[in-house]
């Protein structure tokens, strides 16, 4: 009888443009050294290379996860230029428990608790699940794991944002639902240029992803050592 996998419950999407196809392949590779086929969304090619077919694109692909994999609690949702880090199969029991919307990324530090800030100066760094701070500066959508109910709900609703990171931020802000992340980052991006913003000399990166940590997460979340900075804002284990 083959075992129970965490990832049973989750389906995986990776939307993607033409003219990207070996970054697309790196990337389908590190989803599926957990054993999973995860669903690509490519960008018809006759569409323009803008922020708006960005966002058709990636709504595309969350009908689609919701249609082809309707067993599914969770959807992740996936750029096409991520690395995964392997413990993201041991981390994922604690992530679904949480019934709340999780970023594996973080770009910099401006989102941790304080605590993690002056963490990040030692040497190993503590692990934990936290609530991401300074929500109004959040952006990139490298790898989001996602309520089912939740991404219904985003599907219906309209914010005026073209980039998809920051109509989910947007979403996220309106309704008052607290966006978790891992710590360290399972997720890290490779550094490819975007095809939206070709120019730009800066690429996004985790600054966690791949740290020396303490191991205490590694069985996530426990009642003991939850949060590094009190009581959650709400709870996530009360909705």
């Amino acid at each position: 009888m083959a075992g129970v996998s965490a990832f049973d419950a989750v389906a995986i999407g990776v939307y993607s443009v033409p003219g990207r196809e070996q970054t697309l392949r790196e990337t389908l590779g590190e989803w599926r050294q957990f054993g999973i086929e995860p669903l690509v969304q490519v960008q018809p090619a006759d569409w323009p290379r803008t922020e708006k077919s960005a966002f058709v694109n990636a709504e595309t692909m969350l009908r689609r996860l919701l249609d082809e994999y309707p067993q599914a609690s969770h959807l992740i949702f996936s750029e096409d230029d991520v690395q995964v880090a392997p413990e993201l199969e041991v981390w994922l029991p604690g992530l679904l428990w949480l019934g709340a919307p999780v970023t594996l990324f973080l770009v910099g530090w401006q989102h941790y608790p304080q605590q993690l800030q002056q963490a990040n100066r030692e040497t190993v760094l503590p692990e934990r699940i936290v609530r991401v701070r300074r929500m109004h500066w959040f952006w990139g959508s490298q790898a989001l794991l996602l309520p089912r109910g939740l991404v219904e709900e985003l599907l219906t609703w309209r914010s005026g944002r073209l980039g998809w990171d920051l109509h989910f931020a947007a979403y996220l802000r309106r309704h008052a639902i607290p966006l978790i992340a891992p710590v360290p980052n399972l997720v890290q991006h490779r550094g490819q240029v975007s095809t939206l913003h070709p120019d730009r000399e800066e690429f996004p990166y985790s600054t966690t992803f791949g740290l020396p940590s303490d191991g205490s997460g590694i069985s996530p979340p426990s009642d003991i050592d939850w949060c590094p900075c009190g009581d959650w804002e709400p709870d996530p284990r009360l909705g």
